[in-house]
C-alpha cells in the first residue's frame, strides 16, 4: 500500500489497535483514484482504525467491506475470535463503508444468520464487478480470509472432499484453500460475464508463508495446519519457510502481458513494496514524488518481468532491521508465546542471507512418507536442523537470546540460492571469506534500518488489551469502530 518497508511507517511487529500506518503516507489507492480508477476494498484492512483517517476509504479506496483486525470468526465476524477465552470486550467487526460513512453491519444483518465470509467477501466483488461504470478504470483490493486464524471449521461441502486426510486440521486447512479456489473462480467468471476479463490485470500473493503446527497446541494457542517443506520455518519467522511464498501475474490481453511470458517463472528477489512502484508502471503512472516521509523502498519489476526476467532490479531485500528500536533482542512476550516468533534482524543480498539475532522458530516439518496422496502433506516428523548451527551461548542481545541460533555476534549466514533450505550456516567453520562477506552485509544492514520512526506505539503488540476508550464503543455498539 506505500511502497515502503514496514518499519519505515512504524511497525517493527504486528501492532495493536492503537497502531496504524501513519497519515503522511500516500496509499496506492489514493494515487490510482487521482488519476481516474474506482477503488474498492474488501476482506482484512489491518492498516488501522483509532480514528476515521486511519479507515480504508479515507486513505484512496471509495467502497470497503470486510474487517479491521488481524482476524476474526469466519462465520459470524466476531472479535476476538472465541479461541482467545474471555477477553475485556467482544464485538462484531464487520464493516460496509463508502466515502465518510463508516456502516458496522456485523450485528445488524449477520447476528442470527450466519454467512462465511468467503461468501461474503465473492459476493460483494461479483457486486461491483455487475455494477462497475461501461468503459471506466478499477482497482480492487480482494484480502480474502482464507486461509488465517482462526482456522475456523470449513463448510461440510468442502471438508467432505478431504474426508480421507487423517489430520483433522489439515482437512480443514484443505478444505479452506479449496474454498478459496472456488472464491476466485467465481470472481473470474463475473469478469467474464461483465465484459472486463480481456482487459484485466491481476496480481496474487499470498502474504507469509504457511502458520507451522504446534507441536503441543493448546486450546489459546492452536498452531497452523500449514506446510513450506523443504523450506525451513513459517509464519511468524524470518526463515525461507516465512517469507518465500508464491505469487503470479496474470492477464489474458496479450497488450498487458505478451503471450509468450504465460507460465514462464520469474526467479528473482520481489518484495511486497515492489507492488506499489510495479502497478504505477504498469499503467504507465508516475509514482509521486510526495508519497511519503522516507525513500520508496519499492522497486518496479514490471519492465524486468516483461523482459524475460533477465534484469534483476532488486538485489538487496531488508526483511527485518537493526537500529535504535529494534536491536534483534528478544521480549519476555516472545519467548512465552510457543510459536517462538522472529525477534532477531536478516538482511538479503544476493544471493546471500544474513540472521543477525534469531530468526524464529526453525523447524523444518516433513511430508508423511507414508502418504499416499500427494495433496496430503501432513505433520509426520518435525526436523529440528539448526541446534548444531548455534555457534556460541555468548549474546551480544542480552540474556533472553543465549543458546538461540544467530545469537552471536556474527549472525548466521545462507545462500538461498543454492540453499534454500538454509541448511549450511556458511559462517559455522569460521571461513575467512564468509566472515568478511558477514560483516559487509550487517554494516549494510544497519545502514539501511537508520531511516525510520520510532514504534508505532512503542511496544504494544496485536496481543496487547483493548483501550478503555475502544471496549466504550464495542460495549455500547456492538461492534468495533473508530474510538477517538
Amino acid at each position: 500500500m506505500t511502497g515502503r518497508y514496514p518499519f519505515r511507517f512504524g511497525y517493527y511487529r504486528n501492532p495493536s489497535d492503537e497502531g496504524g500506518v501513519m497519515l503522511n503516507y500516500t496509499m496506492l489507492p489514493a494515487v490510482l483514484s487521482e488519476n481516474g480508477f474506482h477503488t474498492h476494498a474488501i476482506g482484512k484492512w489491518h492498516l488501522g482504525f483509532k480514528s476515521e483517517e486511519y479507515t480504508p476509504t479515507y486513505r484512496g479506496f471509495d467502497t470497503f467491506f470486510g474487517y479491521y483486525h488481524w482476524g476474526e470468526e469466519y462465520s459470524d465476524h466476531v472479535f476476538p475470535p472465541y479461541y482467545k477465552g474471555d477477553q475485556p470486550c467482544r464485538g462484531y467487526d464487520l464493516n460496509n463503508n463508502t466515502g465518510t460513512e463508516l456502516t458496522a453491519v456485523g450485528g445488524e444483518l449477520y447476528s442470527t444468520v450466519e454467512y462465511y465470509s468467503t461468501e461474503l467477501y465473492t459476493n460483494e466483488a461479483r457486486r461491483i464487478i455487475r455494477q462497475h461504470p461501461e468503459g471506466e478504470d478499477m482497482y480492487m483490493y480482494l484480502a480474502f480470509q482464507n486461509v488465517h486464524d482462526p482456522y475456523e471449521t470449513a463448510p461440510p461441502a468442502y471438508t467432505s472432499i478431504y474426508a480421507d486426510q487423517t489430520d483433522e486440521n489439515r482437512r480443514n486447512f484443505s478444505a479452506l484453500v479449496t474454498l478459496l479456489d472456488d472464491g476466485i473462480k467465481n470472481v473470474t467468471d463475473e469478469l467474464k460475464d461483465a465484459g472486463l476479463w480481456e482487459n484485466t490485470l491481476i496480481l496474487f500473493q499470498t502474504d507469509n508463508g504457511g502458520e507451522l503446527p504446534l507441536e503441543d497446541p493448546t486450546p489459546e494457542l492452536s498452531g497452523g495446519a500449514g506446510n513450506n517443506y523443504p523450506l525451513r520455518g513459517g509464519k511468524f519467522t524470518l526463515w525461507e519457510g516465512g517469507v518465500r511464498t508464491h505469487a503470479f501475474v496474470f492477464s489474458p490481453n496479450s497488450d498487458i502481458i505478451p503471450a509468450s511470458l504465460r507460465g514462464s517463472a520469474y526467479h528473482h528477489m520481489v518484495h511486497v513494496s515492489d507492488w506499489y512502484p510495479t502497478v504505477l508502471a504498469a499503467l504507465d503512472l508516475d509514482v509521486p514524488t510526495d508519497s511519503g516521509p522516507y525513500d520508496l523502498d519499492g522497486v518496479s519489476f514490471w519492465s524486468a518481468m516483461l523482459g524475460g526476467g533477465v534484469d534483476m532490479p532488486r538485489t538487496e531485500l531488508l526483511h527485518q532491521p537493526y537500529n535504535d528500536y529494534w536491536n534483534a533482542s528478544c521480549w519476555d512476550i516472545d519467548l512465552e508465546n510457543p510459536y517462538n516468533p522472529a525477534c532477531g534482524a536478516a538482511f538479503a543480498s544476493w544471493p546471500y542471507k544474513l540472521y543477525y539475532g534469531f530468526p524464529g522458530d526453525n523447524r523444518t516439518v516433513t511430508l508423511d512418507s507414508a502418504t499416499t496422496a500427494a495433496t496430503e502433506p501432513v505433520v509426520a516428523a518435525v526436523a529440528v536442523v539448526a541446534s548444531e548451527n548455534a555457534r556460541s551461548a555468548d549474546s551480544p542481545f542480552g540474556p533472553n537470546d543465549d543458546g538461540k541460533i544467530c545469537a552471536s555476534d556474527s549472525g548466521c549466514l545462507y545462500n538461498i540460492r543454492d540453499d534454500p533450505e538454509e541448511s549450511v550456516d556458511l559462517l559455522a567453520d569460521g571461513d575467512e571469506t564468509y566472515t568478511a562477506m558477514a560483516a559487509t552485509m550487517l554494516a549494510r544492514l544497519k545502514e539501511l534500518s537508520v531511516a525510520a520512526p520510532e514504534p508505532i506505539c512503542g511496544d504494544c503488540t496485536d496481543n496487547d488489551a483493548p483501550s478503555d476508550e475502544e471496549c466504550a464503543v464495542v460495549d455500547t455498539t456492538g461492534s468495533w469502530q473508530p474510538w477517538e
